[in-house]
């Protein structure tokens, strides 16, 4: 033993004896388990991600899908209107197809309705905001570029993108980019026991009245 692996009085240095505990370790064999159950647990595989999200190009913004070739002259002072031919919501496709001189009503989150390359929010419209009746026309007061408020498929996973590496700690961040990525259970290593041994001649058993040197 090196002068430096010990502190004052012979004793062993935090990092000396953290060396020692661990040298020889090995991971403990790998188990699959829900991910619900893998908080704090060590993943023992890579995983990559089994979808591509968004699956499909979708609306950032609550408003209207329409095709830039018809509003790119629209301006407060002349507005374009447009038909309204249907709506777009998370979960409920429009089923139309939006052709020259239309727009469909889209919330946040829905797919990007076909013929549509952009969406102009509500503001720039003369809609009202929130719940309200499916207009039948639609003043458009503000131009916009293609592809303007709309969030492309595989925007944020893309299918058999690497999303943890082996080694990597399970925490709530990582627990959520793993159901992100499709998966419900993990492979992970299996939990060590510990064992805490009191040692010393003035220990006294739990429950016994203590002697004058006793603890």
């Amino acid at each position: 033993m090196t002068v430096a692996e010990t502190a004052p009085g012979g004793l062993l240095r935090l990092e000396e004896a953290l060396v020692r505990m661990l040298d020889g370790l090995e991971p403990l064999p790998a188990e699959r388990v829900a991910l619900e159950d893998a908080q704090g647990r060590v993943l023992a595989d890579a995983i990559d991600s089994r979808l591509t999200m968004p699956p499909w190009d979708n609306s950032a913004m609550d408003g209207f899908a329409v095709r830039s070739a018809d509003v790119v002259r629209a301006t407060p002072d002349n507005p374009v209107v447009l038909e309204v031919i249907g709506e777009s919501a998370a979960g409920r496709a429009s089923g139309v197809e939006v052709r020259e001189g239309t727009a469909v009503r889209i919330l946040t989150g829905a797919p990007l309705t076909a013929g549509a390359d952009t969406v102009v929010p509500v503001e720039d419209t003369d809609a009202p905001m929130g719940a309200a009746a499916l207009p039948e026309r639609v003043a458009i007061f503000d131009s916009r570029r293609p592809g303007a408020h709309i969030r492309r498929a595989g925007s944020d996973l893309r299918r058999d993108y690497p999303l943890l590496s082996a080694g990597s700690l399970m925490t709530p961040a990582a627990m959520a980019v793993a159901a992100a990525g499709g998966h419900a259970e993990v492979l992970v290593h299996g939990r060590p026991r510990v064992a805490i041994l009191a040692t010393g001649n003035e220990l006294a058993p739990i429950g016994r009245d203590l002697g004058d040197d006793e603890i």
